[in-house]
């Protein structure tokens, strides 16, 4: 019997929840962390309209794209789930984040939604908005294609891309220089 391919690909866009910072490791490896805040769709059964989701880059390049981001830009990023243990034995916590391999950023806050959180957040209309822009300008490039991704969480205005359909490609922006969407 053939083995089947195992995949572990995440595709998010929603927004900037928590400001992203680099810091280094005992390895000397520096690590960028950023929280990301994905609506979930309306009717869901859950009171929770959004869930906050964690995202690393150990990637340079990655890490100097999202450390221009700040709180309520919109964005997308494709990376793959993983789950870690964090200090001592017996006293560690587990915890699940998106380590990133490619980050854009779709949508920049206006200026005023900068440093504002909660009821002052970006409305999900204006993610669900900057999503849908995003969905065309990579069907208009021709790299909109199928991704296959087991994790449901949310769909439409914020999601991780349960729905089979992904983007691939798309080049950054000059102020993003590097930055893609998508698996090759």
């Amino acid at each position: 019997m053939e083995a089947i391919p195992h995949r572990n690909m995440v595709t998010l866009v929603g927004r900037v929840s928590k400001v992203p910072t680099m810091r280094e490791l005992p390895s000397g490896d520096r690590v960028t962390s950023w929280g990301l805040a994905v609506r979930r769709p309306a009717g869901h059964p859950s009171n929770k309209k959004s869930d906050g989701i964690a995202c690393v880059a150990f990637d340079c390049e990655v890490s100097a794209v999202v450390t221009h981001w700040e709180l309520n830009d919109v964005v997308s990023v494709e990376g793959a789930l993983h789950h870690r243990f964090r200090g001592t034995s017996g006293m560690g916590a587990s915890t699940y984040e998106v380590e990133v391999h490619r980050a854009r950023r779709v949508q920049q806050a206006p200026t005023s939604r900068r440093t504002t959180t909660g009821a002052g957040a970006m409305a999900e209309s204006e993610v669900a908005a900057a999503a849908a822009r995003e969905v065309a300008s990579a069907r208009r490039a021709g790299s909109w294609a199928p991704l296959p991704v087991a994790i449901e969480v949310g769909a439409g205005q914020g999601l991780i891309a349960g729905t089979g359909k992904g983007l691939v490609g798309g080049e950054g922006t000059e102020d993003q220089p590097g930055a893609r969407l998508g698996a090759e």
